[in-house]
């Protein structure tokens, strides 16, 4: 099995295994423990066949040896070496550098921390406590494809046949709710500590107490928050060799930072100073896809009340990012109407050969008139219903912005096909053909009711 097979395999156990944890919660550890090896592993064999592209000899951890064997068979001097290829870590270095990935600080931190939960789990022992490891894979994977997908040939082709990307979408979707939860118990530790050392230095009576009674037997810490060293650290949560988030409380401002919030700042941000900056700016595109894909499992009515008072307070940061990406799904749904449309005029060569000779190879339709194939049809359906959901649940923030909204998505959409007739000699003539469908939310939202309407009669 070769490297790339191999990798590949491994990724897919990985997912797999990870898909079993919740139906079998009484072996949870043994499962986590096969995830954790598979993708581990996984990570290491596709990293080394992307190293094996650019340089077979990059892969040798004793190249110089390899070299120096090389050459002396060259000579008809038969010696064998051993060859050793580079660990973990060292394949994730050459990768990021062979390939220029763009990678933040974060993501690679969660590689550091996937080798380190491996290697203890291989040659000692590791406890598993809170879902860190469920989060950290589910962070993992969607970063980790998209390298494969943009630097392996035909990995994309091989992912979307094996189904992972499915699989994929549906294991972050605990871990989006369970940071968007965790950000909001978080938020408001960080703003009742703010207050409350606000408070304190307005009275340096009170601050001076404080340190006057540290405790001699304890070696308190820098507090991530106010800055005095007053942090009582009782606990570690090791992000890499490098760096570590201590868990306690401060004396002075009273933050109580517990082994959650440490691994909600590891997972989402690079260390307390960057959530003091990007709190909400690194937690954004969370929110966005629950609102578009999870709302309606929400089963926390506070939350839901939060996620719609923040986007409310913070229309700039949100509103645009949330236009754009609704104008994706309708452009797909356009898309998809168009290419089932198209089909239906292929089969006729004399319509064929009108709109590529007669009609300047183009195509126009509108969407209206597709009501009752999307109401018939329920992935149509389905879409168009999340459509309207999403611009359902805008209303609650913003009505004025539903008109520039639904102004934005009524639009043109167009997407290309090939055609082809056979013309009175016999031969193909081949054109490419722009579909152009005109999308009109209020005319089909009409239209679908309409249709029920007619259906239920």
């Amino acid at each position: 099995m070769n490297l790339l097979d191999n990798g590949k395999d491994s990724l897919l156990k990985s997912v797999t295994y990870f898909n079993e944890i919740d139906s079998c919660s009484y072996e949870k550890e043994y499962k986590l423990k096969d995830v954790i090896i598979s993708l581990h592993h996984s990570v290491e064999t596709l990293f080394k066949y992307m190293i094996k592209e650019k340089n077979e000899f990059l892969l040798y951890s004793n190249s110089e040896e390899v070299f120096k064997n090389r050459v002396k068979n060259k000579f008809k001097s038969q010696n064998n070496v051993e060859i050793k290829t580079i660990q973990f870590i060292d394949a994730v270095h050459r990768v990021i550098v062979l390939y220029d990935l763009d990678i933040k600080k974060g993501d690679y931190n969660k590689l550091i921390m996937l080798n380190n939960i491996r290697n203890a789990l291989t040659h000692y022992e590791r406890e598993f406590t809170d879902n860190e490891v469920e989060h950290l894979v589910a962070i993992l994977l969607p970063v980790l494809l998209k390298v494969y997908k943009e630097n392996i040939n035909h990995f994309d082709i091989w992912a979307k046949t094996s189904g992972i990307y499915n699989d994929i979408k549906n294991i972050t979707q605990n871990i989006n709710l369970w940071s968007v939860e965790q950000y909001y118990k978080f938020e408001q530790k960080w703003s009742n500590a703010v207050e409350k050392f606000n408070k304190l230095t307005e009275n340096r009576t009170e601050l001076s107490t404080i340190f006057k009674n540290r405790k001699n037997n304890i070696d308190y810490i820098d507090c991530p928050l106010c800055n005095n060293k007053l942090f009582h650290a009782i606990g570690t949560y090791v992000i890499n060799s490098e760096e570590t988030l201590y868990l306690g409380r401060c004396e002075c401002c009273k933050l109580d930072i517990n082994r959650s919030d440490a691994e909600f700042i590891t997972l989402n941000y690079n260390g307390y100073e960057d959530y003091c900056e990007n709190n909400l700016y690194k937690i954004k595109n969370r929110i966005i896809e629950i609102i578009f894909d999870e709302i309606e499992k929400l089963n926390n009515d506070k939350i839901k009340e939060k996620l719609i008072e923040t986007i409310r307070l913070n229309k700039e940061l949100f509103f645009d990012d949330i236009k754009i990406k609704l104008g994706y799904i309708v452009d797909d749904f356009c898309s998809l109407l168009a290419e089932q449309s198209f089909e239906k005029y292929a089969i006729y060569n004399d319509t064929m050969e009108r709109i590529i000779e007669h009609e300047n190879a183009n195509i126009s339709d509108n969407i209206v008139r597709h009501v009752k194939d999307i109401y018939s049809d329920k992935g149509k359906f389905n879409i168009f219903r999340k459509i309207a959901r999403i611009i359902d649940t805008i209303k609650f923030i913003d009505e004025e912005y539903v008109i520039e909204i639904i102004r934005y998505i009524d639009s043109s959409y167009i997407s290309f096909h090939n055609g082809m007739y056979l013309d009175f000699e016999g031969n193909d003539v081949e054109r490419e053909i722009t579909f152009t469908m005109e999308f009109n939310y209020n005319e089909i939202y009409e239209g679908l009711i309409k249709y029920k309407e007619v259906m239920t009669s």
